[in-house]
């Protein structure tokens, strides 16, 4: 069977998986799982679920998988999903070191670098990408996506939101794409544009939880109620999902409600006990109720987990800070 056949074979699952149909596209792949890109779209969708520990098993099932880049490299943000950073830096390393090609995994590996402070090393792996577009006649939308993600690592924000609207074009049925560009508005502030790009992904695929994260994130400051109705939602269906968890936790604090924030914040710390997020929060909430002995010990643990994780500090404050929203 040819590769346009096989690629052929996989669009019916892609397509699952794109509509938000996660368990036909679980149902799809699981009749398909001999090959490595199989087995991606089955831990993809398992993780949609919040399903961790399925999407993981989906890899170590699969004969050979160590020596596979990109299975190594999945392994590699799933355990970065769960906070099981050591695990996660030493897969994507090894994915790297078995296929330095696989884009995927140089992009993983110099994102995490940047994020435990390793700057220099980060810079060179991630300026890669935009060499490597320069070079390319006519790059495809995962080569755009890739590129963008390394921008803002770079500090190239506005390169970054060209190339995801430039990805987001030539692949428009990849929502995970549209997501990626949406949370680039709300870490600049454009929430306008935050919430249409995210928006627009929820008519595609309504099932996109990163998406209506997004959403509620970009609804906060006009309309707070509409975040508050979100993330209600969100936990009714899917509360196993630490993103949903950590987003929730925050959105309660800054309404006041310690007693639901801190069951969120446990919950999350539960599934995941160094979740940079959630100790974060843990953080923020200990400030509140002006327990600073509490503030101080979730600070050293931090450190000891990332010492160049400076956002606890500055994540910390923009949680006061938003208090003046449901006042």
């Amino acid at each position: 069977m040819g590769a346009a056949a096989t690629a052929q074979d996989f669009s019916a699952g892609q397509k699952y998986f794109f509509e938000g149909h996660y368990k036909k596209a679980i149902a799809f792949f699981e009749n398909k799982s001999n090959s490595a890109e199989s087995i991606i779209w089955l831990s993809n969708s398992y993780e949609e679920l919040g399903e961790y520990v399925k999407a993981q098993n989906a890899i170590l099932q699969f004969s050979d998988w160590q020596k596979s880049a990109p299975l190594v490299n999945r392994m590699g943000e799933l355990s970065l999903a769960l906070a099981r950073y050591p695990q996660a830096k030493s897969y994507f390393e090894k994915a790297f070191a078995l296929d330095s090609t696989f884009l995927e995994a140089r992009l993983n590996l110099g994102i995490f670098l940047a994020d435990w402070g390793q700057t220099q090393k980060a810079h060179r792996l991630l300026q890669y990408f935009v060499d490597l577009y320069k070079e390319t006649p006519s790059p495809d939308a995962r080569l755009n996506d890739l590129t963008a993600r390394a921008c803002i690592y770079l500090s190239r924000f506005q390169d970054a939101n060209d190339l995801f609207q430039d990805a987001v074009r030539l692949q428009p049925e990849d929502w995970r794409i549209q997501v990626r560009w949406g949370n680039l508005f709300l870490q600049k502030y454009n929430y306008a544009e935050a919430l249409r790009t995210f928006t627009d992904v929820l008519k595609q695929n309504p099932n996109a939880v990163s998406a209506t994260i997004g959403l509620a994130a970009a609804n906060e400051l006009t309309r707070p109620e509409v975040s508050l109705a979100i993330v209600e939602k969100l936990l009714d269906e899917h509360s196993n999902r630490l993103d949903v968890l950590n987003y929730a936790a925050r959105l309660y604090l800054a309404m006041g409600d310690f007693i639901r924030a801190k069951d969120l914040i446990q919950k999350a710390l539960q599934k995941a006990p160094d979740h940079l997020e959630s100790l974060t929060l843990k953080g923020s909430l200990a400030l509140y109720q002006k327990q600073f002995d509490q503030f101080e010990q979730v600070a050293q643990k931090v450190l000891q987990i990332n010492p160049a994780y400076s956002r606890f500090y500055t994540q910390a404050g923009e949680a006061l800070a938003k208090r003046y929203l449901f006042k």
